[in-house]
């Protein structure tokens, strides 16, 4: 047999499978110590692959020492002070409970542009070899998609959420296009009909905000003001509230109402123009999104928000993660979608006056 050069790519399972005519499931059975196969069929297949070149990934060399690899790996895009960051500590403590290592893995927004490292850290990820590997990224290239394709093949289990992921693995989708509608219908039915929109980051077309906001307008037949779209281009937080303000002040005719992406940039931007005499919801409402403590909380009013259920999403990602890894679940990949709410507090109300010159 050809042993497998170093200047060659590494043998997976997969490799040694189809070189040896026999399933992925014997060879993992022979590196594993699992699978119904005689002590001997056994050595003989450890024997073949290792002179084929093929390196047991580090967790099968732990199981056949009779250790355990309790380590689930949570990959997000980024960190942030809002839905993101309390998601992966519900699933760090939910594993826990279970007995499981949560170690958090993030990169900076901005290897979104930057593909080949994108790469190299989810390559750094598979070669650690976790048990499992749960996903949080707004977007993968396909390189990064292929290296989390290798590690399943190679045993490892991958779940995403949030966002959709190219891969056949259990996903939970937060639905982003239903919580913009349900913000922009509310709106719509108190009588409101120019509105402005605060998103994040995204400029596609097909961004589920834009989508669920189409919706409900196209269903009030209300046009689209595409002046007031706003982009909140630097980050997601209080200080982005401050330039959403500049940019409302700065309007010839502004909105009767605001529809904005999370509920951090909502409060930096209703302490900003609540300075300039503009009072929320007196002279404009404002709707929220995520039902962040802080909308609840915060000075000088409580946001009217659209919820995004964390603690439902973390259970639902640790539920299915732990059904694959305790072997309850073996069957084709879920998807499931998870839905928010509308949540009244203080910062919106009907629109008595239709009269809609500068405030």
């Amino acid at each position: 047999m050809a042993k497998n050069t170093s200047e060659e790519k590494p043998l997976t399972i997969v490799d040694v499978a189809r070189i040896l005519g026999i399933s992925k499931s014997t060879v993992s059975a022979a590196f594993t110590g699992n699978g119904n196969i005689s002590g001997k069929r056994r050595n003989d297949v450890r024997q073949a692959a290792l002179k084929l070149g093929y390196q047991p990934n580090p967790y099968a060399r732990r199981l056949t020492r009779g250790q355990s690899d309790n380590t689930v790996a949570l990959f997000a895009s980024t960190l942030d002070s809002g839905v993101a960051t309390r998601k992966l500590q519900l699933l760090q403590s939910l594993l826990s409970q279970r007995g499981f290592m949560a170690p958090i893995y993030a990169f900076s927004s901005s290897l979104q542009t930057k593909p080949e490292e994108q790469t190299a850290i989810i390559h750094y990820l598979r070669e650690l070899r976790p048990r499992a590997i749960a996903c949080n990224v707004t977007e993968l290239n396909q390189k990064s998609v292929d290296e989390l394709r290798l590690y399943q093949e190679e045993g490892g289990v991958v779940a995403a959420y949030d966002y959709p992921l190219a891969l056949d693995c259990d996903q939970v989708h937060f639905d982003r296009e239903h919580n913009t509608y349900l913000a922009m219908r509310h709106l719509l039915e108190l009588g409101h009909r120019n509105i402005g929109f605060a998103l994040g980051l995204s400029h596609h077309s097909s961004d589920p905000r834009l989508q669920g906001l189409r919706r409900a307008l196209k269903e009030f037949d209300v046009p689209l003001q595409e002046q007031w779209l706003h982009y909140t281009q630097k980050n997601r937080h209080e200080l982005a509230g401050a330039g959403l303000a500049d940019f409302f002040l700065g309007q010839n005719k502004r909105p009767t109402a605001m529809c904005i992406v999370n509920d951090y940039i909502t409060a930096g931007f209703v302490a900003c123009v609540q300075k300039h005499d503009i009072r929320v919801p007196r002279d404009l409402s404002v709707i929220s999104h995520d039902n962040m403590p802080i909308a609840e909380i915060g000075a000088p009013i409580s946001l009217t928000t659209i919820s995004q259920p964390v603690d439902k999403i973390a259970k639902k990602v640790a539920r299915q993660l732990l059904d694959r890894l305790d072997g309850t679940y073996a069957g084709p990949a879920r998807q499931t979608k998870v839905r928010g709410a509308l949540i009244l507090r203080e910062s919106t109300k009907v629109l008595l006056n239709t009269c809609h010159a500068k405030l």
